[in-house]
């Protein structure tokens, strides 16, 4: 990506492995993250995992 003549450096995606909390099931996620930002999760048993997943990443980034 080009912004104004300068080449923006765009962090390389990683993989964290997180157990969700939310309920008794204690999935464990495995989301893909790049930015502070979740691209993908796998692993989550609902929608649920994904948000906490979100969450926890925003966490660790803040």
């Amino acid at each position: 990506m080009l912004t104004a003549g300068r080449r923006m450096k765009t962090e390389k995606a990683k993989t964290l492995k997180i157990i969700c909390e939310v309920c008794r099931n204690g999935c464990e996620i495995e989301a893909e993250v790049r930015d502070g930002e979740v691209l993908d999760a796998s692993g989550n048993g609902c929608i649920k995992g994904f948000i906490y997943a979100q969450q926890k990443v925003q966490e660790m980034e803040g």
